[in-house]
């Protein structure tokens, strides 16, 4: 029944939820963005369960929604999350069944909707995909726009993991293609700069979190700031959690509006709910209870935006 299917769906997101903390966590970043991909397809289904709504039955495992083109023929189509979701899924579904023409026509019809919205990291993974897309037809100088964009946006963020990602995509493909020149040696030896930082980074991230199960908490603070290099809005709700173990309500709130702005930018919802649960906590235990439901309803609607 439909209280069945909403409980089903709602582990679903849970449980995908918890695979991008990991993912996020670990710098995974490809576990991440598969597992984030799941929960925005679900909660697109679990908002229309919500409303009374009928549920796509493509969805129901988190699969794509296998409807073509020709619905974007001759339209207009505002900018919206759930069709900018919809796009993407198709381009994603064209690929893996060898069609990237078609692939590259509705993740071009997606890229001015993410722009539109200002979802930086669908941005992000759009022109990664359309620049594996004119790979795929062995067109390097189409591909190469969008690789450049790619990184381009990947560096505004400060995302090191999604660079290195990136840089190591783009070399294995020209590889692929044959491409033994300038530009993959100069992609695979940037990619190789980039872990370098990252393993830095993560050394103090893994630092940090046993200070803090030791409970030496401004030991643990020092190293998740030293872990800026990785744009992690989770590192920023760890810095929270010490500040509030150290008496520091206003730094603590401070730091998660700082994981929330991160957050935010990069399109992440995983860290941002700890960060919104813990500015409800303090606001409450503050006396501002303006403040605290604010944070709590950001919380909520963020499950059904």
């Amino acid at each position: 029944g439909r209280g069945g299917d909403f409980l089903g769906r709602f582990r679903f997101i849970q449980d995908k939820m918890d695979e991008a903390v990991a993912g996020l966590a670990s710098g995974d970043n490809r576990k991440f963005r598969e597992a984030s991909l799941g929960v925005a397809w679900q909660a697109e289904e679990l908002k229309k369960l919500f409303h009374g709504m009928p549920s796509n039955p493509y969805a129901e495992a988190g699969a794509p929604d296998c409807s073509g083109l020709e619905v974007y023929e001759g339209r207009s189509v505002p900018a919206s999350q759930e069709e900018l979701h919809r796009l993407m899924r198709m381009g994603l579904n064209y690929r893996t069944n060898g069609d990237p023409v078609k692939a590259a026509k509705a993740l071009d019809l997606a890229l001015p909707m993410a722009e539109t919205l200002g979802m930086v990291e669908a941005q992000e993974s759009l022109h990664q995909n359309l620049a594996d897309c004119w790979m795929r037809q062995g067109n390097t100088d189409q591909a190469l726009p969008h690789m450049e964009k790619a990184l381009e946006l990947a560096r505004s963020r400060n995302d090191l993991v999604s660079e290195r990602d990136l840089l190591n995509e783009f070399s294995l493909s020209l590889r692929t293609l044959g491409r033994e020149d300038n530009l993959r040696a100069n992609f695979e030896d940037q990619a190789q700069k980039v872990q370098r930082r990252i393993d830095t980074a993560l050394e103090g991230y893994q630092r940090g979190e046993r200070f803090l199960a030791q409970g030496r908490y401004l030991e643990a603070k020092r190293e998740y700031l030293g872990t800026g290099q990785l744009g992690h809005a989770l590192s920023y709700v760890k810095i929270g959690i010490c500040e509030t173990k150290l008496g520091n309500a206003e730094a603590a709130v401070a730091a998660n509006l700082e994981a929330l702005k991160l957050a935010r930018l990069q399109d992440k919802r995983p860290p941002a709910a700890p960060a919104l649960q813990a500015l409800a906590a303090i606001y409450n235990e503050q006396g501002h209870a303006t403040a605290a439901m604010d944070a709590l309803e950001s919380l909520l609607r963020m499950g059904f935006s």
